[in-house]
């Protein structure tokens, strides 16, 4: 039986239009494509794109070209930053419209009534490889950076900051230090010295008479010699 589909002219170029129309909405808006990153400043950064573009030359030899660099804002918060690298991998991901007004790459209120180019609705997102490191326990989330991590409020008035062999606790009343090294013996070496400074420190205070000072206990630095009994 002849499919009346293929007898209706009308519907059937209806429908090519419709798939035409389609593919041009979804070009109009970008599209996820891989990219590695060149430059970086702040949560803004500059790729390349890993892909190439063929096309068809007037002649009608088939040939290729790249993309353009492109300066894009990350998909992040601002209360979380990445350490986000040059030559990190990772992708673009497309939004319905322009986002130059609320990532500062532009100005104005976005308008679905302009098209503003397919290249100008894009955020980069990091892509995972398989040559990362291992994480040190894969049941907790891992918190790292070329030079460390820093937690705090957003003024800094409380931070701790993890760095190559060293912690440091940052408060009010100043910073607490925990100094590593390269075995367990510096560790214990420099928990020690913490343990002598605050018997020092509780002498001290003794010595001027401060009420409750003879009470204070300081802790045993566990796998040291070193242990105050109050």
């Amino acid at each position: 039986m002849p499919d009346d589909y293929q007898q209706l002219w009308i519907q059937r170029n209806l429908n090519t239009l419709a798939a035409t129309r389609a593919a041009e909405a979804i070009e109009s808006t970008g599209r996820a494509l891989p990219c590695q990153v060149t430059a970086v400043n702040g949560s803004i950064v500059t790729v390349k794109f890993e892909v190439t573009v063929p096309y068809v030359m007037p002649d009608g030899t088939a040939s290729t070209y790249t993309l353009p660099p492109l300066t894009l804002p990350k998909a992040e918060s601002q209360w979380m930053r990445a350490p986000t690298q040059v030559g990190d991998f990772g992708m673009t991901v497309p939004a319905d419209t322009f986002l130059g007004g609320i990532s500062g790459l532009g100005a104005g209120v976005a308008d679905l009534g302009v098209d503003y180019g397919n290249l100008t609705t894009l955020v980069f997102v990091p892509v995972a490889a398989a040559g990362f490191s291992a994480a040190p326990d894969p049941n907790k989330a891992w918190v790292n950076g070329p030079a460390g991590a820093v937690i705090s409020d957003t003024a800094q008035t409380a931070a701790v900051t993890v760095a190559k062999n060293l912690v440091t606790i940052q408060g009010g009343s100043g910073p607490v230090q925990l100094q590593g090294g390269s075995g367990a013996a510096d560790g214990i070496m420099n928990a020690t010295l913490t343990h002598n400074a605050l018997v020092a420190f509780k002498t001290a205070m003794v010595t001027a008479g401060i009420t409750g000072a003879s009470s204070i206990v300081v802790p045993t630095v566990t796998g040291s010699s070193e242990s105050f009994t109050a």
